[in-house]
């Protein structure tokens, strides 16, 4: 049987999340990417570029492997950029467990860390206020799931200011926010980096 994008086809937990993780990829970054259908001969699940239609990545559900897809985000990095670090640190993961997914939140961020650098940093700027995927700081459709409000981000921001580091990547910055709020025992929605990152971009605007 060819694998499907229907997380209820497979019995295995881990296969299940890493299938669901991949599909609210796909729709978080829908103006972008999109699920390559299934086709009966069918090896892997892929994501892909709209543009250029290239695979960003494979998931085998069978063999529970994932698949980086390097020469691609060269080929797009002529146009968009994509720190080499990122792709670096997603491919080591995936090489360090040969494929083999135990983790799947691991993979899905290292994607969407890659996806935020070649999509959303670069539209970002012309993207008005209003634009928001989701409301600023409303958390209460999440059920359970948290949702960084703009406190938190002044908290990680004034953090790195009394550390002395006032020039701080967006990255770096969600990086050690989301290590205090996971400390603080916060479980946060799937697709909190890359909204967050938006609302970020509206809250300096209020700044100024």
């Amino acid at each position: 049987m060819a694998p499907t994008w229907n997380p209820d086809d497979y019995s295995d937990r881990t296969v299940k999340e890493v299938v669901s993780g991949l599909i609210e990829l796909a729709n978080e970054y829908s103006d972008f990417v999109y699920l390559k259908k299934d086709k009966p001969n069918q090896s892997g699940l892929m994501i892909r570029d709209r543009n250029s239609t290239l695979a960003l990545m494979e998931y085998r559900p069978r063999e529970n492997r994932m698949f980086a897809r390097p020469e691609r985000y060269e080929v797009l990095s002529k146009s968009i950029s994509v720190p080499k670090s990122l792709i670096n640190d997603f491919h080591s993961d995936i090489e360090l467990c040969r494929g083999y997914i135990n983790n799947p939140m691991i993979f899905i961020n290292h994607l969407r860390k890659i996806f935020d650098a070649m999509y959303l940093e670069n539209a970002l700027a012309g993207e008005p206020a209003s634009q928001l995927s989701r409301q600023i700081g409303d958390n209460s459709q999440h059920l359970g799931y948290y949702l960084p409000k703009w406190e938190d981000y002044e908290n990680t921001r004034r953090k790195l200011l009394r550390k002395g580091e006032k020039r701080v990547s967006t990255n770096k910055l969600l990086d050690i926010m989301q290590n205090d709020l996971v400390a603080a025992g916060y479980k946060l929605l799937q697709s909190w980096r890359s909204e967050t990152k938006k609302n970020i971009e509206v809250w300096r605007q209020r700044k100024d």
